[in-house]
């Protein structure tokens, strides 16, 4: 019976070009960044809603949030923006989801300019006796927090099912 060769030094440490300490960090690195990856959808819906809410006289909420950092984008579910004062039954918008996105094909072109997608959005006014039981404006509040949801000038807009709706409950 003969004796196995014996393995060389390298086969015996499978990272042997890179030293402990700095395996150590390079893992300590991925962790971190890990965590900031699964941390980010939470902290942005808690900015978003956060940023919906100090819209004078309307407060929004948001459901969930998804990144997806390949394609620049993220999407937001189950938006909702009503009035405060609750005397209007129906919601200001409504959407089911909206996906926010960088326009790479404008990015070949030096530009930085971002595709929305809305899906099943709802837009309601609603004219009521009083100014309480109305909500008409859709004034320069609202593109200020269009912008802050996603500070990028618009390319493309594309609402697939949705519906803008006029009521007059004075009549």
């Amino acid at each position: 019976m003969t004796d196995a060769p014996a393995s060389p030094s390298w086969a015996k440490r499978p990272f042997h070009f890179v030293s402990r300490k700095t395996l150590i960090v390079l893992l300590l690195i991925f962790g971190v960044l890990l965590s900031i990856r699964v941390a980010a959808p939470f902290c942005i819906r808690h900015a978003i809603n956060q940023r919906l809410n100090k819209i004078p006289a309307y407060s929004g909420r948001v459901g969930n949030v998804d990144l997806q950092l390949w394609r620049g984008a993220y999407r937001i579910h189950n938006i909702q923006i009503v009035k405060k004062n609750g005397k209007v039954k129906e919601p200001f918008f409504a959407a089911r989801q909206i996906d926010f996105s960088l326009a790479w094909r404008e990015l070949f072109h030096r530009k930085f300019m971002s595709d929305i997608i809305v899906s099943e959005g709802r837009l309601n006014f609603v004219r009521g006796a009083t100014e309480d039981s109305s909500q008409l404006t859709a004034d320069r509040r609202w593109q200020d927090v269009i912008n802050d949801l996603f500070p990028i000038d618009v390319t493309h807009l594309v609402i697939e099912h949705g519906f803008l709706r006029y009521a007059d409950t004075t009549r």
